[in-house]
């Protein structure tokens, strides 16, 4: 008999696989960088911080399995811009960073590569978050 998947189940597992090759691409960012960063100069600096804060922020994300979800029901709920910016860091940082440093940079070859997947593994870790909330609340 084959195994039904719900979506309790499948949500942890894409967020995570996500999150995971997120991580994988933002550190093959940084060793791109690192290996530039005599061809670079100092130009190098920021888009390697902005990496790292990323690198950290994702990690974290996925090391402790942090849940998305939580985090959108309370942008949903809470009227206060103050008391959502935490929130929003905790959704949408990975993607801000990851654009921020991807127009901030232009290097062809494998760092674009990269670049691009890591934007387009946070976009559907997004959309997955969403949809998880927005499908809890209404259940």
């Amino acid at each position: 008999m084959a195994s039904q998947h719900s979506t309790d189940e499948l949500y942890p597992r894409i967020a995570y696989n996500m999150r995971a090759a997120q991580l994988i691409t933002v550190i093959i960012q940084i060793t791109i960088l690192y290996s530039e960063s005599e061809r670079l100069g100092v130009s190098f600096l920021f888009p390697t911080a902005l990496h790292v804060i990323n690198l950290h922020h994702i990690g974290y994300r996925w090391y402790y399995c942090i849940d998305g979800r939580h985090s959108f029901k309370q942008l949903l709920s809470l009227n206060d811009f103050n008391y959502k910016l935490p929130y929003i860091f905790e959704v949408f940082g990975g993607i801000l960073l990851a654009l921020v440093a991807h127009f901030m940079l232009y290097m062809p070859g494998l760092y674009r590569l990269c670049s691009y997947v890591s934007i387009v593994c946070a976009g559907v870790t997004i959309v997955v978050e969403l949809l998880e909330a927005i499908c809890s609340k209404l259940i």
